[in-house]
């Protein structure tokens, strides 16, 4: 059951890293897709999908971390 354990963990510490990536690159795509003469950055719904990105990607991290230590 520890294998396990461990590889839970570091399942979901890599996937957090993974969520950061992907929040760059979707941040690229927002900084240049025009869609109704502006750009999709400037859009109130867009930035609500960026902030709940944000919060869900510190939750996982948070999670992480907790994880590790305590099994210590």
């Amino acid at each position: 059951m520890s294998i396990l354990n461990n590889g839970r963990f570091g399942m979901g510490a890599a996937l957090t890293g993974t969520m950061k990536a992907l929040m760059a690159r979707a941040a690229e795509h927002a900084n240049s897709r025009k869609q109704f003469g502006g750009l999709i950055r400037d859009y109130g719904l867009i930035r609500e999908k960026f902030a709940q990105m944000a919060i869900k990607a510190y939750v996982a991290e948070s999670m992480a971390y907790l994880v590790l230590y305590s099994s210590f």
